[in-house]
């Protein structure tokens, strides 16, 4: 850890604290600073970033099925989700119209989205 965690930190009423244990790495996760990494990569997905965008055509002929477009982001990303996590994902997906070029591009772009904002993404293991 760095010297700006308080050690024996416990983010106040999570599971964490009931199990008595400690998450130092908590003390500079807030609110605003959840939904500005969201915000950043909806940005950075869908745009790219200064002359770098990536390439998503791999996925273009998945994404009318949402259940194959989640799993292979999934597994491109590692493939760690757990099956309630890529539920939820794929539900989402699903709820966006894949009959049109843009429609496609934003399944994808949602379940790519999604799948790095998930909490089996993001914690470190």
């Amino acid at each position: 850890m760095f010297n700006f965690f308080r050690p024996g930190y416990t983010p106040p009423n999570t599971a964490i604290s009931s199990a008595g244990l400690v998450g130092p790495e908590f003390q500079i996760t807030t609110e605003p600073s959840v939904v500005a990494y969201i915000n950043y990569l909806q940005g950075l997905i869908a745009n790219g970033t200064g002359d770098m965008r990536a390439d998503y055509s791999a996925l273009v002929p998945l994404a009318t099925n949402a259940q194959s477009l989640v799993d292979e982001v999934n597994l491109i990303l590692g493939g760690g989700l757990a099956s309630a996590t890529l539920t939820t994902i794929r539900t989402a997906v699903e709820s966006i119209d894949g009959s049109t070029d843009a429609g496609k591009n934003n399944r994808i772009y949602t379940a790519i989205l999604l799948t790095m904002a998930s909490p089996e993404f993001i914690t470190q293991r």
